[in-house]
């Protein structure tokens, strides 16, 4: 039984003593990298030759059977081989290689491959990335992807995995990515824009997609900058009482989002407020605010407070203001 472990490197084999009746069986059995030999008298019991050996670098065409050798370099040799059986797999799982690990302050991107036998007929193949593990949260721009970029909220160490199904078997791999985490508006603007500096497009002031939302306000809300989106605030009067509805984004750490309430348009009165990423508090005496929990770090938040009676003001208008706390790069 002999295996080249690596290419140009002495192979290994195992020899032993048994004298061998003819015929007799040889069998070669694969388990992914791994390769057995085996011989026997009957074809029905059998025996392990030598040690089960592992070969990673088999490369694209790799040679796999049986031959004989006289174990002389001057004496020629020869066998009959009367018969072979083969058996393969009807279906291969598919083959993934997540490819270079994520590593520093990014930008990061996975460029991962997958192969298949096409088996089962027609192929059906789908894959999908997601975090294992790590020290904070890692997100991916398009997870059913192949080849797709990556954000991290957090420095460290994150275990991703590529999943790969062919509709029957499904296989995965995985990668250690360690990263040194941006903040999370340079994130945002980079899973955005692919750029973190606040310019351009990517500007706080910005409003690429037109719908009347800076970017700083989609950031706070968790709506998409290059998506044109429903006006945020809703809001509705029910007899003395106005509903005011509208959503926030957890760990928006640098931006403070406050609902005001104006009679004119040029005075503004806070009636409630979300300070570095925490709950939003009423700060009207008589205002009452309910958070919930929705999906994908969302909040759908609820406010209600009295309304004004017509006597005293005709209109009243509310707005949405996000401001940083701090300048950030």
């Amino acid at each position: 039984f002999q295996a080249r472990l690596n290419a140009g490197a002495d192979p290994y084999d195992s020899s032993g003593s048994t004298v061998y009746t003819l015929p007799h069986w040889i069998r070669l059995v694969r388990a992914g990298n791994s390769f057995s030999g085996y011989y026997s008298a009957d074809g029905s019991e059998w025996t392990q030759r030598g040690d089960t050996q592992t070969i990673t670098t088999l490369g694209a065409s790799p040679l796999v059977g049986f031959a004989v050798t006289s174990a002389v370099a001057a004496t020629v040799s020869t066998a009959e081989f009367d018969g072979y059986n083969g058996s393969l797999p009807l279906n291969i799982g598919p083959f993934v290689n997540t490819g270079a690990a994520p590593a520093g302050a990014g930008p990061w991107n996975l460029d991962a491959t997958v192969t298949d036998d096409a088996r089962p007929a027609p192929p059906a193949l789908t894959t999908l990335w997601k975090q294992i593990d790590g020290p904070g949260d890692a997100t991916f721009t398009s997870p059913s992807s192949v080849d797709t970029g990556a954000v991290f909220t957090a420095t460290g160490a994150y275990r991703l995995r590529l999943s790969a199904s062919d509709g029957a078997l499904t296989t995965f791999a995985e990668t250690l990515a360690g990263v040194t985490a941006l903040p999370p508006l340079q994130a945002w603007r980079q899973t955005h824009f692919g750029v973190t500096a606040d310019t351009g497009d990517a500007a706080d002031i910005a409003d690429p997609d037109h719908d009347g939302l800076a970017n700083i306000l989609e950031y706070s809300l968790g709506t998409k900058p290059k998506e044109t989106t429903v006006p945020p605030l809703q809001l509705a009067r029910d007899g003395d009482q106005w509903t005011l509805e509208f959503p926030r984004w957890t760990g928006r750490g640098e931006v403070t989002l406050t609902l005001q309430s104006s009679p004119d348009l040029e005075t503004w009165t806070p009636l409630a407020r979300s300070s570095n990423g925490n709950p939003v508090t009423a700060l009207e005496a008589e205002a009452a605010a309910l958070e919930t929990i929705a999906s994908d770090g969302a909040v759908a938040v609820k406010l209600t407070l009295p309304a004004a009676a017509p006597a005293q003001a005709a209109k009243r208008y509310f707005r949405l203001q996000a401001e940083l706390v701090s300048p950030a790069p």
